[in-house]
């Protein structure tokens, strides 16, 4: 299969001057699926920036009609998210 990758939304990250990616999509052209990846280490906490790019990406794959299903998935192997950042 092949895969087409696409960055939603960059933010400065506020501890570095280097961009952090917060949700990555993927879409697998062969299945329909696109990949919605957090990707706001170590716990992938809900902020108003994820939340936002979240809803970003989103709609950047309704708009796709190659995406027939969405999947949201962490960056971080041990956990999907804490939860709102509070």
């Amino acid at each position: 299969w092949r895969r087409q990758q696409t960055t939603v939304m960059r933010t400065l990250s506020s501890s570095s001057s280097s961009e952090q990616v917060l949700v990555k999509v993927d879409l697998e052209d062969e299945t329909g699926l696109g990949i919605l990846t957090m990707n706001r280490p170590p716990a992938n906490t809900l902020s108003l920036e994820m939340l936002q790019a979240l809803s970003n990406a989103i709609k950047k794959a309704e708009s796709n009609h190659k995406i027939q299903a969405l999947i949201l998935a962490s960056s971080s192997p041990k956990i999907f998210s804490a939860g709102l950042e509070l």
